[in-house]
């Protein structure tokens, strides 16, 4: 007996029979509309196919035969779809998305630190001038290494000619990821803190308001690494407390408005004080219910004093006596009392951090969950958050 003739049969023979049962759903599904004549030529198809299967000496060319009768029948009455597999790709790609904004809003959620006050555990965008472009900042590869580190080689230059002016006040309030510019009265927009030197034919030169620019004249080149995209626990608090030192994202809701905070966005601190507790500085370190932290990453300052809210220029006040004015803590001895549903937080880059020093209390509703991964970019800081 031949074993590989009789493999093949027995596999004809299963193709057919698979056959038979769509021709039984297409039947069952299409024999109210179906043309009497059509059905006729089903009903035969579906017979030979049949008799063909009961007999056991039927070689391959028979099976084959009616198989491709039946396969002919069945493609003329099943409806044809156009783009089915973009549809049947489409449904997937729907699925999937429902899947992870479910998976979003009910257990971890996806958060990118825009700014330095969490430096050093975790850092915002960053950004580097000059820098000379390596053959990893050419397309390709430059796609690559923004993938795995977040760097990405730019330059910025003028669309227009005209002369240049640098932001308004509101423009840097608005605008708090980049920094924008006027070319003439087009805006460009530049890495937040660039620092903008023209380079022109005649090489590079610091540009002040009311210079002439010319279209193409590169504003500013360097590199920028996008800050630490992290992942939020929401689920975490559904089974215990926050926990101090824990860094938290929280909404920025019901915080007292300040020209420096912006109402319906999050922020990113570490938890400080508790439910029920006395924050205070005392020889210029944060102390809760009168003892100072130990932990280095919550000191409010060495000096309490002309230095101490420095990095709070340009928030809306007009000058460090308003900034200290609106300040819940200032200088040693300042307290704040939170009752039983409120929350302090500082940032881990005391000296440039706009935090709970300033702006008081977070409500308990507030709060989203604890930061516990950077998941992106790859660098020293990848992995849990500490």
């Amino acid at each position: 007996m031949n074993l590989s003739l009789y493999f093949e049969t027995r596999k004809r023979r299963k193709h057919l029979r698979e056959l038979l049962r769509h021709a039984r759903h297409v039947r069952n599904m299409r024999e109210d509309i179906l043309a009497d004549a059509d059905q006729r030529r089903l009903t035969d198809a579906e017979t030979e196919a049949r008799r063909v299967l009961k007999d056991k000496g039927a070689g391959g060319d028979a099976l084959d035969k009616v198989g491709e009768t039946l396969y002919a029948v069945l493609a003329d009455l099943t409806p044809k779809h156009r783009w089915s597999g973009f549809k049947e790709n489409f449904e997937i790609l729907v699925v999937a998305v429902a899947v992870a904004m479910g998976f979003r809003t009910y257990f971890f959620q996806p958060f990118k630190i825009p700014t330095g006050s969490m430096e050093p555990t975790l850092c915002g965008i960053q950004t580097d001038s000059p820098v000379e472009p390596t053959l990893w900042d050419r397309l390709p590869l430059k796609t690559v290494k923004w993938a795995l580190t977040g760097q990405w080689y730019m330059e910025v230059k003028a669309r227009n000619s005209g002369e240049f002016m640098s932001a308004t006040p509101q423009d840097a309030m608005d605008n708090r990821v980049y920094q924008v510019c006027y070319v003439g009265k087009r805006q460009h927009k530049l890495p937040r803190g660039a620092q903008i030197f023209v380079q022109d034919g005649d090489g590079s030169r610091e540009i002040q308001d009311g210079d002439f620019v010319r279209k193409g004249d590169v504003l500013w080149s360097g590199m920028r690494t996008s800050g630490d995209h992290v992942f939020v626990n929401k689920i975490a608090w559904n089974f215990r407390p926050p926990r101090r030192e824990e860094v938290i994202v929280f909404r920025t809701d019901d915080i007292p408005i300040v020209p420096s905070v912006p109402t319906g966005t999050h922020y990113i601190k570490r938890l400080v004080g508790l439910p029920g507790e006395q924050v205070s500085i005392v020889g210029g370190e944060i102390a809760i219910d009168g003892t100072p932290i130990p932990d280095p990453r919550q000191s409010v300052m060495t000096q309490i004093g002309q230095d101490a809210y420095l990095s709070y220029r340009g928030t809306g006040f007009d000058s460090l006596a308003a900034i200290r004015a609106a300040s819940h803590l200032n200088r040693d001895q300042d307290v704040l009392q939170l009752n039983d549903r409120q929350y302090f937080t500082l940032g881990d880059n005391a000296g440039s951090s706009l935090d709970g020093r300033y702006w008081g209390h977070v409500p308990e509703k507030n709060l989203v969950g604890p930061a516990v991964m950077v998941y992106w970019p790859l660098s020293q800081r990848w992995g849990a958050i500490r």
